[in-house]
C-alpha cells in the first residue's frame, strides 16, 4: 500500500543563509517554517499538519533534501532542491518526492 502523496507543483522558495559549522546552510527550523508557510499559502495542505526535515539545508546549488509532511496518520514526502544561492539567500524548489 502506497502512502498518500501531497500533490505539489514546483514551488520556488527563498530563505536567508546562516553560518553553520563553517559552511553556509539554512537552519532546519527555518526550512520547516518556510515549507509550512509555502504549503499553507499554496492551499496544498489544509487543516493542521506538521513538517519535519532531516537537518539543515546546504546552500549549494543542486542540493536536495526530502522532508515529511504529516496530517493525522498520513505522511507524504516532498523534495527540496536548491536552485540558486546569491546575495545571502537560498532559492529552492518544492515538489513531490519520487515514489520509493
Amino acid at each position: 500500500m502506497r502512502a498518500p502523496r501531497i500533490l505539489v507543483a514546483v514551488v520556488p522558495v527563498v530563505l536567508v543563509v546562516a553560518a553553520c559549522s563553517g559552511s553556509s546552510a539554512v537552519r532546519k527550523a527555518d526550512v520547516e517554517t518556510q515549507l509550512t508557510t509555502t504549503l499553507e499559502q499554496g492551499g496544498v495542505a489544509k487543516g493542521p499538519f506538521s513538517v519535519a526535515c532531516p537537518g539543515d539545508l546546504a546552500a549549494t546549488v543542486g542540493t536536495t533534501m526530502t522532508c515529511e509532511v504529516t496530517k493525522g496518520t498520513k505522511t507524504s514526502k516532498v523534495l527540496l532542491t536548491v536552485t540558486s544561492t546569491a546575495g545571502g539567500k537560498v532559492d529552492f524548489d518544492v515538489s513531490d518526492a519520487p515514489a520509493s
